[in-house]
């Protein structure tokens, strides 16, 4: 009687969500048997993903999700192979799948749940994860969708080992997201998942896959370059990304020359966006960090001391002040006058005068008043003396005047970073290209002249036009990225 009542108190409290770590480890399906290998993998793998993955869908509690997830990992981990890799991917990939949009909207817990269930599937980098992949890179979650498209990078070589068809159904997925991803670093992260260049799988890509590669970017190109032009270190970062793609695309359809002057154009075009940034950036970092220098400099120099004049009174000598007062010479004249008169005195009628010293009269001591509080003032001065207030707070100090750094200094600096990176890429993808080794661009981001170094950046982009003046290549200007511009077309028709 008490074993059954166990058993139901436990199975009650696992619905409930209130299981603890122990009981949730107790009440798990075995797991599949070292070695085993083929179907023998498939009933106890099922048994215990569906076990932890419902734990995740049912949690009421981050800890419980946790839990969970980690019970996955441990049994991926457990195993060994590439068989049963492939297996545990299956087998996840069919459990997370429906849920990945199948959980209440309601529930407090759901992005946490969302997030967990992606990590858990794009921990096996396997093949089997695709379609769930495919899901994940539409959620409405942005975390989910960056680890989708961070998962295909993942499995890239598996798919493109197939040949031609996947390439060509990972290309439309991007395809498909790319006109509505608003997000810099997910649009990166697709980016780099179709970079086929990257990871030594470029040799699978031919005429096919690069031409709808090429017509994803450029309908989407201009879209990028405006949000590089809106001073966004987070899209420069993201479309360094495009750039090994650009030159890949170079390489793969060089003999098309119109796809050629395609290809240039985007590599030009971005080049300019990220220089008119970086120049604007780097000019105004350079001011402000000028102004905070001079601001520091001011702050710490002792203020200068001037010499006396020549008319100022001895120290120690007190000058009447007020109209008509004689001027410190004057005085200085009268006191040597004095002390003459006093060496050679007067002499009386008939009778030499002796010398006298000079009396000098000690003024009384005075007893201070008792009680007297000095800070209430003078208490010689008549009345009664009051006790004066205590302070309530220390004097106001006027601080220095150091400019700290400012969070408008702060994103100078990440768009100066952000933009310089960016130039970069797409100089070595513009070297690729136009099989030059002159790097303008990288001299240009190296120089110490803070006043001329965006200008001379701007006209390192234009030493790259002349490089490609042969297929009609030319510096854009900013109407050619306005909203509305067509998107499909290149800029510079």
């Amino acid at each position: 009687m008490r074993s059954a009542l166990s058993i139901t108190l436990a199975a009650c409290l696992l619905l409930a969500g209130m299981s603890s770590t122990a009981l949730s480890q107790s009440a798990a399906p075995p797991a599949p048997p070292a070695g085993a290998t083929g179907l023998d993998l498939t009933q106890p793998l099922e048994a215990r993903i569906s076990y932890w993955v419902g734990m995740i869908a049912k949690a009421s509690s981050r800890t419980q999700i946790y839990d969970a997830r980690r019970g996955l990992t441990l049994d991926f981990h457990a195993g060994s192979g590439s068989e049963f890799a492939n297996a545990f991917a299956a087998s996840l990939e069919s459990t997370i799948t429906p849920l990945l949009d199948g959980l209440k909207a309601d529930d407090p817990l759901l992005a946490a749940k969302q997030i967990n269930l992606a990590m858990a599937l794009t921990m096996v980098a396997q093949a089997p994860i695709e379609p769930a992949l495919k899901k994940m890179v539409g959620s409405s979650n942005v975390a989910v969708r960056y680890m989708g498209w961070g998962g295909y990078k993942r499995i890239r070589p598996a798919l493109l080992s197939g040949g031609d068809a996947p390439a060509l159904d990972l290309v439309a997925t991007v395809s498909a997201a790319a006109g509505k991803e608003d997000s810099p670093m997910v649009v990166g992260a697709m980016l780099e998942a179709m970079s086929f260049s990257q990871g030594g799988t470029s040799a699978a890509m031919n005429t096919p896959v690069r031409k709808a590669i090429l017509d994803v970017l450029s309908r989407n190109w201009k879209t990028y370059c405006r949000q590089v032009l809106a001073a966004d270190p987070a899209w420069a970062d993201a479309c360094s990304a495009a750039m090994p793609i650009l030159a890949d695309l170079d390489a793969g359809l060089g003999s098309d020359k119109a796809a050629r002057k395609k290809v240039r154009q985007m590599m030009v075009d971005m080049a300019w966006c990220a220089a008119r940034i970086y120049e604007k950036a780097d000019t105004k970092l350079a001011e402000v960090e000028a102004e905070r220098a001079k601001a520091a400099e001011a702050a710490v120099q002792p203020p200068a001391v001037q010499p006396p004049a020549d008319d100022q009174p001895p120290a120690g000598v007190a000058v009447p002040e007020g109209p008509g007062s004689p001027t410190p010479t004057k005085v200085a004249q009268n006191l040597l006058e004095g002390a003459m008169t006093q060496v050679k005195p007067k002499a009386a009628a008939g009778t030499a005068a002796k010398p006298q010293p000079p009396v000098t009269k000690r003024p009384a001591a005075q007893q201070p008043p008792a009680n007297v509080d000095h800070l209430a003032g003078d208490p010689t001065a008549g009345g009664p003396v009051r006790k004066a207030k205590e302070p309530t707070s220390r004097p106001k100090v006027t601080p220095p005047p150091i400019i700290k750094r400012s969070i408008e200094e702060d994103s100078l600096g990440e768009l100066v970073t952000a933009n310089s990176s960016l130039l970069r890429s797409a100089e070595i993808a513009m070297a690729a290209a136009s099989g030059s080794s002159r790097n303008a661009i990288r001299r240009a981001l190296a120089s110490g002249d803070d006043k001329n170094r965006g200008i001379n950046v701007i006209r390192a982009v234009s030493e790259w036009v002349e490089a490609f003046k042969d297929d009609g290549i030319r510096l854009p200007i900013e109407s050619d990225f306005g909203p509305t511009a067509d998107p499909a077309a290149p800029a510079g028709k």
